[in-house]
């Protein structure tokens, strides 16, 4: 699991460079939706969002390789120290640690994905309401009364 995270690791210190390092407008914008996050009442803007997020993963995953190198070094010394049924309780409750931290970094990261891939890309929406609302659906009962 080790070189895993510290590819996984590697890959969010690269992503981190990429999003503090471009200068388009489309990072300037601040994040949209009807609750944007804020940071002391200020709204974020796409890059620092970004920035936020690939800094929390990076931090995690070599937290969480450092949490996973330390366990190991531990485990002899916990075998001939613990008996085998608190042992067996310490590995489990530290796998479900472990699994949990994984899990988290895993949803975190396809939040991130998900960020890279279609929002920055995508324009914002605005829906409007009223007329042209009523518009299009006057404009679907139409070719049924006609055919």
């Amino acid at each position: 699991m080790e070189p895993l995270l510290a590819i996984v690791g590697g890959f969010f210190v690269a992503a981190l460079t990429l999003v503090t390092s471009d200068r388009s407008d489309v990072l300037k914008a601040p994040v949209g939706g009807q609750n944007p996050p804020r940071l002391k009442g200020e709204v974020l803007s796409r890059r620092r969002f970004l920035a936020f997020l690939f800094g929390y993963l990076a931090f995690s995953s070599f937290a969480l390789l450092g949490v996973s190198v330390l366990s190991t070094l531990l485990a002899a010394i916990a075998k001939a120290w613990l008996s085998e049924s608190l042992l067996a309780i310490v590995e489990n409750t530290g796998a479900a640690f472990v699994g949990g931290w994984l899990a988290h970094i895993a949803i975190t990261t396809l939040l991130g994905l998900y960020y890279f891939t279609e929002r920055l890309q995508v324009s914002d929406r605005r829906v409007r309401m009223g007329k042209s609302s009523e518009t299009h659906q006057k404009d679907k009962a139409a070719p049924d009364a006609a055919g």
